[in-house]
């Protein structure tokens, strides 16, 4: 089950997303858009890149696994919101 605090860091990154692009947020995207796949591979290359031997951060993994669920978890509504 997902706890509170995981819900809320998970709206806080959508609305950081809105804050920072605007427009031009995956928020805005229609569910279909091809622009999904970028922008989840990019956190996906994000999360990867903190787990290089180099640069192994705990914290900035756990981030970017947010960023992850955040953008997969706004695509789903996406494609919700267009069935409706």
């Amino acid at each position: 089950m997902l706890s509170d605090k995981l819900i809320s860091e998970i709206r806080a990154e959508r609305q950081h997303s809105i804050d920072k692009h605007g427009k031009n947020s995956m928020e805005y995207l229609e569910g279909a858009s091809p622009s999904w796949l970028a922008i989840l591979v990019e956190e996906v290359g994000e999360a990867a890149k903190s787990l290089t031997y180099d640069n192994q951060d705990n914290e900035n993994l756990r981030d970017e696994l947010i960023d992850i669920i955040a953008v997969a978890s706004a695509w789903v509504e996406a494609m919700d919101r267009e069935k409706n």
